[in-house]
């Protein structure tokens, strides 16, 4: 036990003693007078007297006939009642007038040694505090600053496993580095993608705003600006995201997050119709690229040729990434024809906006091995190797409600670490629950 708590129990004994003082005496203390109306007697008050001698002429009359002498006894009888009746009620006040006055004075004694108590008690707990002359910490004196979640106690101590830096370190890495460099495109995405990770939308569309400004018009930055607009205001895609998503679709009708967030948008605004027709152009959209990676696959001619023309391609800043995906023989697409195959590109695993991503629909899906490619168009900021990070992270989900959004039924890959240097090798990924 420590002096803050013996000096706070002064105050609260002291505070509760006063409180009962005041409660008592406003309720419960004679009248400054010091006596209480009625307690002279019924007897002796003028308005029983005055009764009384209603009563006697009532009686002496001897023009009143029967009738009306029985009314006006009626009419003193009721009187007479009432009179006893409050004169009850003023004796037993002034009986307990009495009693209350020694009451207060116990009262005023207890509240004496209460504080008295009080006091002694403080001394006796504070004197075996070898601070006990310092003023309790909290009101004179600062404590020290309390680690608010797991990631600053992680700072605090070691860092992340494997890191000696946590994400709120780096972030405030990186906006420093943007303070100084104000123009680097690339840093302004990072930092919007980190600050998305950790659910900081509203800075995370902030961050957006910065590159859309040296980079206007960009749609996937639209889109991921609207997506971050609405995240921050309950995923509400009305208002402020429409302008943005319309204005994806502007600058690249084909841009699939753009579409997928007007079908979004569209059903929460009640259109149906208009919700179904976005919904069929994306997946016209996600044919076409599929369609476009075939024709690309066929070019090939062989894996060994592949491996050599993606490593000179990669060593020239052209990224070429071929993922090579097992599903397992588990699933038919036939029982689930809205699945649809992710693969990730991101600087960090788990969630945040990811650096490239491509959607493969249930009808091509199969059991087994499934070649996925990842070209410069699938990429934020075009395929070259100076716009990522040094060391990137892939992944493959089999969505089966086909949005990106996890969900427990889906089956995926665990996350691959790779150098950018890389990333033209061929890739193997597993799915598993």
């Amino acid at each position: 036990m420590t002096l803050s708590f013996a000096f706070f129990s002064l105050i609260f004994l002291f505070l509760i003693g006063f409180v009962v003082r005041q409660v008592w005496s406003l309720f419960f203390v004679p009248n400054p007078s010091g006596q209480t109306p009625g307690g002279e007697g019924l007897a002796n008050s003028p308005e029983w007297a005055a009764l009384y001698n209603t009563r006697a002429e009532i009686d002496s009359d001897p023009l009143l006939e029967t009738e009306s002498r029985e009314v006006l006894l009626g009419n003193w009888r009721q009187m007479a009642s009432e009179i006893k009746s409050r004169a009850s009620v003023l004796k037993a006040r002034n009986d307990e007038s009495v009693i209350s006055g020694y009451s207060l004075s116990i009262l005023n004694i207890v509240a004496a040694f209460v504080l008295l108590g009080a006091i002694g008690f403080t001394w006796f707990v504070g004197g075996f505090q070898f601070d006990f002359t310092h003023w309790p910490r909290g009101l004179g004196q600062s404590a020290p600053a309390q680690v608010e979640n797991v990631d600053q106690a992680v700072a605090a101590s070691k860092g992340h496993p494997g890191d000696n830096t946590s994400m709120k370190a780096r972030i405030a890495e990186l906006e420093t580095k943007l303070k100084s460099d104000p123009q680097d495109l690339d840093g302004w995405v990072l930092l919007a993608r980190s600050q998305a990770a950790l659910g900081r939308y509203g800075d995370s569309a902030a961050s957006l705003k910065r590159a859309l400004q040296l980079s206007p018009g960009h749609p996937v930055l639209l889109a991921d600006l609207a997506d971050m607009v609405a995240m921050n205001n309950n995923k509400n895609l009305l208002g402020e995201p429409e302008k943005y998503i319309q204005e994806a679709l502007k600058n690249d009708p084909s841009n699939e997050k753009a579409i997928a967030l007007a079908a979004t948008a569209a059903e929460q605004a009640g259109d149906k119709a208009r919700a179904a027709a976005y919904w069929k152009r994306l997946e016209e959209v996600q044919q076409q690229a599929l369609a476009r990676q075939q024709q690309m696959n066929q070019t090939n001619a062989g894996v060994n040729q592949a491996q050599n023309t993606e490593s000179t391609a990669t060593e020239q800043g052209d990224l070429q990434v071929r993922a090579q995906v097992s599903v397992p023989s588990s699933f038919s697409n036939a029982q689930h024809p809205n699945a649809a195959l992710f693969v990730f590109i991101k600087g960090q695993p788990g969630p945040g906006m990811p650096l490239a991503v491509v959607r493969v629909p249930a009808s091509e899906i199969r059991s087994g091995v499934n070649p996925v490619r990842i070209s410069s168009g699938d990429f934020i900021q075009g395929g070259s190797l100076a716009s990522l990070p040094d060391k990137v992270f892939i992944q493959a989900r089999l969505a089966m409600s086909g949005t990106p959004a996890p969900s427990p039924d889906d089956l995926s890959s665990a996350w691959m670490s790779l150098s950018k240097s890389a990333l033209g090798q061929l890739i193997e990924l597993s799915l598993t629950r």
